[in-house]
């Protein structure tokens, strides 16, 4: 059963919590819900923070965690389980990073293609700075980064990825939607 002293929080572990996103990519705030959508620790995030690009926002808060970490004088360990909720449906990324895959795959691509394209580059560049900010502070050759995906992509117009040499996609019994290619 729930208990409040039992929640992440309360046992003192840095906490994010995101529910729902909007189709731009940015965190949607449910009227009336009866929970938070996003919080840093207890506090519910407000103003520009609380209406960015998840992965952007997510990077952000990973290198102010590493950095707070090198700066204390403790010799503890670092545990940082960063969630993203890229590359994942419904296929987001913020508008600019969209339309320079467009540009690049032509006019003949998808727009689901460009997105999904772009939402794969918001996560690469975050963690490319998680990676940057641990190698900044001396923390990467003791670091373990551990990169785990739930399924394969949605395949075709619907989802602009592709799971090849696997046969099928997400939603499916087939390689390509079990294993991760």
């Amino acid at each position: 059963l729930f208990t409040h002293r039992l929640t992440p929080v309360q046992l003192r572990l840095d906490v994010w919590h995101i529910a729902n996103r909007t189709t731009d990519g940015g965190l949607q705030h449910c009227a009336g819900a009866s929970f938070a959508d996003l919080r840093d620790g207890e506090s519910h995030l407000t103003g520009p923070r609380a209406s960015s690009y998840s992965t952007r926002l997510f990077g952000d808060a990973a290198e102010r965690v590493v950095a707070e970490h090198a700066a204390g004088s403790s010799d503890d360990r670092l545990f940082l389980y960063v969630a993203h909720q890229a590359a994942h449906y419904p296929i987001e990324a913020p508008n600019e990073t969209i339309a320079m895959y467009r540009e690049l795959f032509g006019p003949k691509a998808s727009h689901a293609r460009a997105r999904f394209a772009a939402a794969v580059h918001e996560l690469d560049e975050s963690i490319a700075r998680m990676v940057a900010s641990l190698e900044a502070h001396d923390l990467w050759e003791e670091s373990l980064l551990v990169f785990l995906s739930d399924t394969g992509a949605v395949p075709g117009t619907e989802g602009g990825g592709a799971n090849w040499p696997l046969r099928g996609g997400k939603f499916t019994a087939y390689e390509g939607g079990v294993r991760v290619p």
